[in-house]
């Protein structure tokens, strides 16, 4: 099964470019999943829209459920 930073690398690195996948992997751990969505959601926010960015992550919030969009 994908882990949600697989899942957010894969959401973020088409829009913003393979040098994406580099930092997260060393930045961010498996240990704080919503610290992930938290990330996708800012970074996506600034590039589309609060509204645009949660509904991009609504298909990645369905398949992890204990995550939440930032309020």
């Amino acid at each position: 099964m994908e882990s949600i930073k697989e899942a957010i690398i894969r959401l973020l690195v088409p829009l913003f470019g393979e040098g994406m996948r580099s930092p997260i992997n060393r930045l961010y751990g498996e240990d704080d999943p919503q610290e992930m969505i938290d990330l996708a959601h800012h970074m996506l926010a600034e590039l589309w829209g609060r509204k645009n960015a949660e509904r991009a992550l609504q298909s990645v919030i369905a398949r992890f459920p204990e995550l939440r969009l930032p309020a």
